[in-house]
């Protein structure tokens, strides 16, 4: 399963879990989602396209726990 490119952009959305069995995210999917303070992504998931969450996460803190060189 993937998430194609412009999913849900510009929609205001606090969380996001992205469930097991999903292996992409594409292009812009979350674009402009500014409101955006949690995201849950699976160990399994293989790739984050450019663009995945341009603005996103507006003066807040992320943190990415695991292997950033699969993402990049």
């Amino acid at each position: 399963m993937n998430i194609p490119e412009g999913f849900v952009e510009n929609i205001s959305m606090k969380n996001i879990v992205i469930k097991e069995g999903v292996r992409s995210i594409g292009k812009h999917a979350f674009k402009g989602n500014a409101d955006l303070e949690n995201i849950t992504i699976p160990a399994n998931l293989k790739s984050i396209s450019v663009g995945a969450f341009d603005n996103c996460f507006k003066d807040k803190t992320v943190n990415i726990i695991g292997d950033l060189n699969a993402y990049a």
